[in-house]
Protein backbone atom coordinates (compact mmCIF):
# COMPACT_ATOMS: atom_id res chain seq x y z
CA UNK A 1 0.00 0.00 0.00
CA UNK A 2 1.32 3.49 -0.51
CA UNK A 3 0.75 7.22 0.57
CA UNK A 4 0.76 10.15 -0.78
CA UNK A 5 4.30 12.40 -0.57
CA UNK A 6 2.54 15.44 -0.48
CA UNK A 7 -0.85 15.16 1.47
CA UNK A 8 0.01 11.79 3.52
CA UNK A 9 -3.56 10.63 1.93
CA UNK A 10 -3.97 6.60 1.21
CA UNK A 11 -3.24 6.13 -2.56
CA UNK A 12 -4.84 3.60 -4.59
CA UNK A 13 -3.94 4.56 -8.60
CA UNK A 14 -1.38 6.29 -9.82
CA UNK A 15 -2.11 9.78 -8.27
CA UNK A 16 -3.76 10.90 -4.89
CA UNK A 17 -7.19 11.46 -4.76
CA UNK A 18 -6.93 14.07 -2.65
CA UNK A 19 -4.08 16.40 -3.96
CA UNK A 20 -3.11 14.63 -7.25
CA UNK A 21 0.24 14.31 -7.00
CA UNK A 22 1.63 11.20 -8.56
CA UNK A 23 2.39 7.88 -6.23
CA UNK A 24 5.71 6.62 -5.67
CA UNK A 25 5.31 3.46 -7.46
CA UNK A 26 4.42 5.45 -10.52
CA UNK A 27 6.45 8.70 -10.29
CA UNK A 28 9.67 9.77 -11.57
CA UNK A 29 13.09 8.89 -8.95
CA UNK A 30 12.68 13.01 -8.77
CA UNK A 31 9.66 15.03 -9.28
CA UNK A 32 9.00 17.45 -12.59
CA UNK A 33 8.91 21.09 -11.82
CA UNK A 34 5.35 21.34 -13.21
CA UNK A 35 4.53 19.38 -10.35
CA UNK A 36 6.21 20.67 -7.68
CA UNK A 37 5.06 24.38 -9.12
CA UNK A 38 1.72 22.43 -8.98
CA UNK A 39 1.79 21.80 -5.64
CA UNK A 40 3.04 24.91 -4.12
CA UNK A 41 -0.08 26.57 -5.87
CA UNK A 42 -2.78 24.04 -4.25
CA UNK A 43 -3.53 23.08 -8.36
CA UNK A 44 -4.10 19.53 -9.44
CA UNK A 45 -1.12 18.74 -11.76
CA UNK A 46 -2.19 17.09 -15.22
CA UNK A 47 -2.03 13.30 -15.38
CA UNK A 48 0.73 11.85 -17.30
CA UNK A 49 0.23 9.75 -20.46
CA UNK A 50 -1.75 6.04 -19.21
CA UNK A 51 1.46 4.48 -21.38
CA UNK A 52 4.14 5.85 -19.13
CA UNK A 53 2.87 3.82 -16.03
CA UNK A 54 3.30 0.23 -18.06
CA UNK A 55 6.57 -0.61 -18.72
CA UNK A 56 8.10 -1.10 -22.40
CA UNK A 57 7.32 -4.45 -24.72
CA UNK A 58 9.30 -6.96 -24.65
CA UNK A 59 12.43 -6.98 -27.78
CA UNK A 60 11.18 -9.87 -29.81
CA UNK A 61 13.93 -12.19 -30.36
CA UNK A 62 14.88 -13.61 -33.52
CA UNK A 63 13.62 -16.26 -34.59
CA UNK A 64 15.59 -19.79 -34.92
CA UNK A 65 16.42 -21.99 -37.92
CA UNK A 66 14.40 -25.36 -37.28
CA UNK A 67 15.70 -28.79 -38.53
CA UNK A 68 12.94 -28.51 -41.48
CA UNK A 69 14.09 -25.28 -42.90
CA UNK A 70 18.00 -26.93 -42.57
CA UNK A 71 19.49 -26.24 -46.11
CA UNK A 72 23.33 -26.93 -44.95
CA UNK A 73 24.22 -30.97 -44.86
CA UNK A 74 26.10 -31.91 -41.94
CA UNK A 75 27.83 -34.18 -44.00
CA UNK A 76 29.11 -34.28 -47.55
CA UNK A 77 27.02 -35.96 -50.46
CA UNK A 78 28.67 -39.07 -51.32
CA UNK A 79 29.81 -39.32 -54.53
CA UNK A 80 28.87 -41.54 -57.21
CA UNK A 81 32.08 -43.92 -57.20
CA UNK A 82 31.55 -44.83 -53.40
CA UNK A 83 27.66 -45.31 -53.77
CA UNK A 84 28.80 -47.80 -56.44
CA UNK A 85 30.86 -49.58 -54.06
CA UNK A 86 28.55 -49.67 -51.21
CA UNK A 87 26.35 -51.30 -53.37
CA UNK A 88 28.76 -54.07 -54.51
CA UNK A 89 29.56 -54.90 -50.85
CA UNK A 90 25.52 -55.56 -50.77
CA UNK A 91 24.99 -57.34 -54.00
CA UNK A 92 27.96 -59.97 -52.69
CA UNK A 93 26.27 -60.40 -49.41
CA UNK A 94 23.48 -61.05 -50.36
CA UNK A 95 24.08 -62.67 -54.05
CA UNK A 96 26.96 -64.90 -52.91
CA UNK A 97 24.56 -67.60 -51.06
CA UNK A 98 21.64 -66.48 -53.07
CA UNK A 99 23.18 -68.03 -56.37
CA UNK A 100 24.97 -70.95 -53.85
CA UNK A 101 21.51 -72.14 -53.56
CA UNK A 102 20.14 -71.63 -56.63
CA UNK A 103 22.30 -73.44 -57.98
CA UNK A 104 22.56 -76.38 -55.40
CA UNK A 105 18.33 -76.72 -55.85
CA UNK A 106 18.91 -76.83 -59.47
CA UNK A 107 21.21 -79.71 -59.74
CA UNK A 108 19.71 -81.68 -56.96
CA UNK A 109 16.54 -81.46 -58.24
CA UNK A 110 17.08 -82.36 -61.73
CA UNK A 111 19.23 -85.17 -60.71
CA UNK A 112 16.14 -87.55 -59.89
CA UNK A 113 14.65 -86.25 -62.91
CA UNK A 114 15.02 -89.23 -66.29
CA UNK A 115 14.86 -87.60 -69.78
CA UNK A 116 14.12 -90.02 -72.63
CA UNK A 117 15.34 -88.57 -76.20
CA UNK A 118 14.34 -89.79 -79.41
CA UNK A 119 15.95 -88.71 -82.76
CA UNK A 120 13.41 -89.05 -85.50
CA UNK A 121 15.14 -88.96 -89.37
CA UNK A 122 12.57 -87.27 -92.29
CA UNK A 123 13.47 -87.39 -96.47
CA UNK A 124 11.94 -85.84 -98.83
CA UNK A 125 12.94 -84.84 -102.67
CA UNK A 126 16.62 -86.45 -102.24
CA UNK A 127 17.03 -84.39 -98.85
CA UNK A 128 16.92 -85.75 -95.41
CA UNK A 129 16.68 -84.14 -91.83
CA UNK A 130 16.71 -85.57 -88.47
CA UNK A 131 15.17 -83.70 -85.17
CA UNK A 132 15.50 -85.07 -82.24
CA UNK A 133 12.96 -84.66 -79.17
CA UNK A 134 13.51 -85.29 -74.70
CA UNK A 135 10.66 -86.15 -72.92
CA UNK A 136 10.72 -87.11 -68.89
CA UNK A 137 10.13 -90.82 -68.33
CA UNK A 138 7.61 -92.05 -66.11
CA UNK A 139 8.09 -91.79 -62.56
CA UNK A 140 10.55 -89.01 -62.73
CA UNK A 141 9.75 -85.94 -60.75
CA UNK A 142 12.28 -82.76 -59.44
CA UNK A 143 14.36 -83.44 -56.30
CA UNK A 144 12.85 -82.27 -52.64
CA UNK A 145 15.74 -81.35 -51.63
CA UNK A 146 16.26 -79.58 -54.87
CA UNK A 147 12.96 -77.63 -54.12
CA UNK A 148 13.77 -77.00 -50.80
CA UNK A 149 16.93 -75.37 -51.68
CA UNK A 150 15.09 -73.19 -54.22
CA UNK A 151 12.36 -72.43 -51.78
CA UNK A 152 15.20 -70.97 -49.13
CA UNK A 153 16.81 -68.95 -52.46
CA UNK A 154 13.67 -67.37 -52.56
CA UNK A 155 13.19 -66.82 -48.91
CA UNK A 156 16.68 -65.30 -48.91
CA UNK A 157 16.15 -62.87 -51.21
CA UNK A 158 12.94 -61.45 -49.84
CA UNK A 159 14.33 -61.37 -46.76
CA UNK A 160 17.02 -59.37 -47.99
CA UNK A 161 14.61 -56.97 -49.09
CA UNK A 162 12.93 -56.37 -45.45
CA UNK A 163 16.37 -56.33 -44.51
CA UNK A 164 17.24 -53.11 -46.82
CA UNK A 165 13.86 -51.44 -45.92
CA UNK A 166 14.00 -51.30 -41.80
CA UNK A 167 18.15 -50.45 -42.48
CA UNK A 168 17.71 -47.57 -45.22
CA UNK A 169 14.82 -46.03 -42.80
CA UNK A 170 16.22 -46.51 -39.42
CA UNK A 171 18.14 -44.03 -37.62
CA UNK A 172 21.77 -45.34 -39.47
CA UNK A 173 19.85 -45.15 -42.30
CA UNK A 174 22.47 -47.50 -43.82
CA UNK A 175 22.95 -51.48 -44.74
CA UNK A 176 25.98 -53.46 -44.65
CA UNK A 177 27.71 -51.84 -47.70
CA UNK A 178 26.30 -48.36 -46.99
CA UNK A 179 28.20 -48.92 -43.54
CA UNK A 180 31.29 -50.17 -44.79
CA UNK A 181 31.60 -47.04 -47.11
CA UNK A 182 30.27 -44.51 -44.05
CA UNK A 183 27.45 -43.75 -45.97
CA UNK A 184 23.80 -42.89 -44.89
CA UNK A 185 20.30 -41.93 -46.56
CA UNK A 186 18.12 -39.22 -44.81
CA UNK A 187 15.95 -36.54 -46.27
CA UNK A 188 16.67 -34.12 -48.79
CA UNK A 189 15.94 -31.02 -47.00
CA UNK A 190 15.96 -31.66 -42.77
CA UNK A 191 18.10 -34.30 -42.93
CA UNK A 192 16.51 -36.73 -40.98
CA UNK A 193 16.09 -40.33 -40.96
CA UNK A 194 13.97 -41.20 -43.82
CA UNK A 195 11.60 -43.77 -42.21
CA UNK A 196 10.23 -47.36 -43.29
CA UNK A 197 7.26 -45.99 -45.74
CA UNK A 198 9.66 -44.03 -47.99
CA UNK A 199 12.12 -46.39 -47.51
CA UNK A 200 9.79 -49.02 -49.42
CA UNK A 201 8.47 -46.64 -51.80
CA UNK A 202 12.50 -45.77 -52.42
CA UNK A 203 13.14 -49.79 -52.84
CA UNK A 204 9.97 -50.06 -54.99
CA UNK A 205 10.69 -47.55 -57.38
CA UNK A 206 14.30 -48.72 -57.57
CA UNK A 207 13.51 -52.38 -58.50
CA UNK A 208 10.44 -50.92 -61.24
CA UNK A 209 13.47 -48.75 -63.14
CA UNK A 210 15.27 -52.22 -63.52
CA UNK A 211 12.73 -53.48 -65.45
CA UNK A 212 13.71 -50.55 -67.91
CA UNK A 213 17.18 -51.20 -69.56
CA UNK A 214 17.60 -47.67 -70.41
CA UNK A 215 15.74 -45.84 -67.46
CA UNK A 216 18.20 -48.03 -64.86
CA UNK A 217 21.21 -47.21 -66.43
CA UNK A 218 20.44 -43.31 -66.31
CA UNK A 219 19.24 -44.24 -62.35
CA UNK A 220 22.61 -45.46 -61.57
CA UNK A 221 24.56 -43.00 -63.59
CA UNK A 222 22.37 -39.80 -62.21
CA UNK A 223 24.52 -39.10 -59.44
CA UNK A 224 27.86 -38.04 -61.61
CA UNK A 225 26.44 -35.10 -62.57
CA UNK A 226 24.30 -34.63 -60.30
CA UNK A 227 25.11 -31.65 -57.88
CA UNK A 228 23.74 -33.68 -54.81
CA UNK A 229 24.69 -36.76 -56.27
CA UNK A 230 20.75 -38.24 -56.16
CA UNK A 231 19.77 -41.47 -57.83
CA UNK A 232 16.41 -41.05 -59.99
CA UNK A 233 14.65 -43.08 -56.81
CA UNK A 234 16.49 -40.73 -54.62
CA UNK A 235 14.76 -38.00 -56.36
CA UNK A 236 11.15 -39.60 -56.45
CA UNK A 237 11.54 -39.87 -52.60
CA UNK A 238 13.47 -36.54 -51.73
CA UNK A 239 16.42 -38.48 -50.51
CA UNK A 240 20.10 -38.14 -50.42
CA UNK A 241 23.32 -40.11 -49.17
CA UNK A 242 25.74 -38.42 -46.96
CA UNK A 243 29.61 -39.76 -46.74
CA UNK A 244 30.10 -40.07 -43.18
CA UNK A 245 33.81 -40.00 -43.30
CA UNK A 246 35.85 -37.75 -40.70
Amino acid sequence: MSYCSTCGNEATGAFCARCGNATPEYSDPEPSVATEQAAEEGRTPLAAPASSAWPPPPISQPATVTANEATVPPAPYAIWIRRVAGSLIDALVVGIPFVILLVAGLVWGLQTVHWSCHTISTSSAGSSSSSSSCVTTPGSHFGTGGIVLLVLAVLLLIGWYIYVVFAIGSERGATIGMRAMSLRCVREKSFDRLGGGWSFLRLLIAQVLKLLSIVNMLDLLWPLWDNKHQTLHDKAVRSVVLDLRP
